[in-house]
């Protein structure tokens, strides 16, 4: 049997082969069902149809704002401006550069059903090409890095920097 795993389907999906398991003289066939896992990713989160990405910022770039290189899943490199000064708390979101939507990433645990090895229900086919277009957001959150020492005239200058914010 054959499962063509498409983008965006979410953990718990199911996918059914109606009368291709075990049978019995004088029983219908049970059916064959696979479930979807996802693989952790080392670098990017799930969330619904969201990834979420931890960057590593210096002190200095999210006080002062810097462009951040994201990989996408697809291999291209996003530059996005972070133009805000930056706390541990902050969120930026990429509209639309997250997980690819369709009927079957709607819900988990949702069902496909199927009678041979190659194709899904003729309803289904329909509604993912519907929602091909509609994906999900790419939140960035930050993890800011500071320095491990600061000599004493560094201290003096961010001090001097910083005292008017007070």
């Amino acid at each position: 049997m054959t499962i063509e795993v498409k983008p965006g389907w979410m953990a718990g999906t199911k996918v059914v082969f109606q009368g291709k398991g075990n049978s019995k003289v004088g029983m219908l066939p049970s059916d064959v069902v696979f479930v979807i896992e996802e693989k952790p990713h080392e670098v990017l989160k799930r969330e619904g149809h969201d990834l979420i990405i931890v960057m590593k910022v210096a002190l200095v770039d999210a006080l002062t704002g810097y462009t951040a290189p994201v990989s996408t899943l697809d291999g291209r490199v996003l530059m996005v401006p972070c133009v805000e000064v930056l706390k541990p708390s902050s969120e930026v979101i990429v509209k639309h550069e997250g997980m690819p939507i369709n009927i079957s990433s709607d819900h988990t645990n949702s069902s496909l059903h199927t009678n041979d090895t190659t194709t899904t229900t003729s309803a289904c086919d329909k509604v993912r090409k519907r929602n091909t277009d509609k994906r999900g957001d790419l939140r960035l959150h930050f993890h800011i890095v500071f320095p491990n020492q600061l000599s004493a005239s560094q201290k003096a200058a961010v001090r001097h920097a910083l005292t008017e914010l007070k």
